[in-house]
């Protein structure tokens, strides 16, 4: 199958796209669909636990090689992950290293009402803590922005990271993620965010509507809220030719779904790159 390098782009996936997969079905799948890399997923739910980090990194190397994938990042799902001990820090960081990612990618805590002042605090010293912990390893610290979290858009990952060496952190831009919260028009987070913008995750969403209750729903590249070619429009004024993930999949988990998603994600960045 044609890869990823057509469009000079690099491509990959999110473990955490094809939940309950383990590590060998996860790489397997990303070559077959053509990709260039794989980001691993870490925690509860993901292709390795937390309390497995250490032991990890011979299994996921040894997967990743196999599949003719390089690994794009490490990502800390817990929503706890600032809180992991040092030591569990130290073993994320370089597993990152080993793997040949440049980052490991983490959420900021909660957004909680009661707690807001106090949440930040936290934040900001837990900021400074990992970041000084994936610098020695080599690696860079980013903060994913998301819905419900203390950092639900790019000017409060701006804020979250102000005091940090900006070469030693960087911010994930999930515009998918941001409608539901955080919302930047692209020609706007693009340039603000500037050289902190590390790493790019594609997904799509739709609103409906069950009775009275709004929620979201996952869409195509093409289909959802998100204007797709707009924001790579931004991105190539920027200059921007790093990773692009697909962190989450358009309908049930399948490699049919994969596959399709992977055809649609290739198409938007190749068209990106002929415009």
């Amino acid at each position: 199958m044609t890869g990823a390098a057509d469009s000079a782009r690099p491509l990959g996936l999110s473990s955490s796209a094809l939940p309950g997969w383990d590590v060998d079905q996860v790489a397997g799948a990303c070559a077959e669909a053509g990709l260039d890399g794989v980001e691993w997923g870490i925690g509860a739910g993901q292709v390795v636990a937390a309390a497995d980090v250490r032991v990890a990194g011979a299994q996921l190397k040894k997967a990743t090689r196999d599949a003719g994938l390089r690994c794009s990042g490490i990502s800390a799902h817990d929503e706890d992950s600032l809180r992991y001990p040092a030591d569990t820090w130290k073993c994320l960081a370089e597993l990152a290293a080993e793997l040949g990612a440049s980052h490991v990618r983490v959420y900021a805590g909660p957004a909680q009402p009661s707690r807001i002042a106090e949440g930040w605090n936290e934040l900001v010293d837990q900021l400074s803590v990992c970041s000084g912990i994936t610098a020695q390893a080599g690696v860079r610290l980013l903060v994913e922005p998301a819905p419900t979290t203390l950092v639900p858009g790019p000017i409060l990952a701006m804020r979250a990271l102000a005091g940090l060496d900006p070469e030693l952190v960087g911010v994930v831009y999930d515009p998918g993620s941001l409608a539901r919260e955080g919302w930047t028009a692209p020609h706007l987070a693009v340039p603000l965010l500037g050289a902190l913008l590390r790493h790019v995750h594609v997904k799509n969403l739709a609103p409906v509507q069950d009775a009275a209750r709004w929620r979201w729903r996952p869409a195509t590249i093409e289909a959802g809220i998100v204007d797709w070619p707009n924001v790579l429009a931004a991105l190539d004024s920027a200059g921007y030719q790093d990773w692009f993930i697909l962190d989450h999949l358009s309908g049930e988990t399948a490699m049919e779904v994969l596959l399709a998603d992977v055809g649609r994600l290739r198409r938007l960045t190749r068209a990106g790159a002929d415009g």
